[in-house]
């Protein structure tokens, strides 16, 4: 267990799971908000990096809670990457009249 993995756990177990999916479910809030000011120049790149931290943070400790493994995940995206890949190319080859 590493050290990121030996605080994430302690801060599950101290905190509970209930919690610190509350708190998951803010820090996405506040990843929307930032990323919304910054589209409309209401904010700098500095406070979405932040609340990108944050939220990877507690996405870490979500796969802690429900015991999901960075390889399961990494074969999901692998695949979605695979299927957007050809729909990319079909749009290409027939003109760019899809939508991811």
């Amino acid at each position: 267990m590493g050290d990121n993995d030996i605080i994430i756990s302690r801060i599950v177990n101290t905190y509970g799971t209930d919690n610190q999916l509350f708190l998951l479910f803010e820090e996405l809030g506040e990843l929307i908000e930032a990323v919304n000011h910054y589209r409309r120049n209401k904010t700098n790149k500095q406070r979405v990096i932040e609340e990108l931290a944050d939220t990877e943070f507690m996405l870490e400790q979500l796969k802690y809670m429900f015991n999901l493994s960075n390889y399961a995940i990494q074969d999901v995206k692998e695949r979605n990457i695979t299927r957007l890949t050809t729909k990319l190319n079909n749009i290409k080859k027939r003109g760019n009249d899809g939508i991811c």
